[in-house]
């Protein structure tokens, strides 16, 4: 129990003292999904939980300044505690993912506002989050820019169809400049509306 105790209290300490070396950007309510800037790419996060056998399914779509789908995938996870949880994994895969993709310059997009608003935040969070919080921000040093942000459920749907998909899967899947029909629908009317008026 003091090993426990000690390594409780080294950890809290840890993110007391780390001061991470980008920016965050403070959370930003979006109601249509916007693209990102020319030299930026846009993963969208979002999640399913299910606390009857405390699982989830998390989907992620990573798109360019136009538009268009430079990956995509879905992940079932297990053992979660709770759905705010659940979103903190989530948006710790998409690190992992852009990562392994070699993408370098980041908005990592998300509807929990829970999730975005703790990791805009400049203070310390000490919830059930702040493992999975932690792991985030420690792996935003493998990134020249990135920028946590806000999205209402309408600007997310792409992500939100691929959770779906996901649920037809065990195991993780990835797709490489496309994803499920249904998804590339979505994506295709969120092209379609970034050049109407708003």
């Amino acid at each position: 129990m003091e090993d426990i105790v000690h390594f409780a209290h080294l950890f809290i300490r840890e993110l007391d003292d780390y001061v991470p070396h980008l920016t965050r950007v403070s959370s930003t309510l979006n109601v249509r999904w916007s693209p990102p800037t020319k030299d930026l790419m846009k993963a969208n996060f979002d999640t399913s939980y299910n606390g009857d056998d405390y699982s989830s399914v998390f989907g992620i779509i990573i798109r360019n300044s136009g538009g268009l789908i430079m990956a995509a995938g879905t992940y079932p996870n297990s053992h979660v505690a709770n759905s705010d949880l659940a979103e903190a994994i989530a948006c710790d895969q998409t690190l992992i993912l852009l990562k392994d993709l070699g993408f370098d310059r980041e908005i990592v997009e998300g509807n929990s506002l829970i999730v975005i608003s703790k990791l805009c935040s400049s203070f310390i969070d000490r919830s059930v989050l702040s493992v999975a919080l932690g792991n985030i921000l420690r792996r935003t040093n493998h990134f020249s820019l990135l920028k946590f942000m806000h999205v209402k459920r309408e600007g997310n749907k792409a992500a939100c169809l691929l959770v779906r998909a996901g649920r037809t899967y065990s195991e993780p899947k990835i797709w490489i400049e496309e994803a499920p029909p249904k998804v590339e629908l979505a994506a295709s009317q969120d092209r379609w509306w970034v050049d109407k008026p708003v």
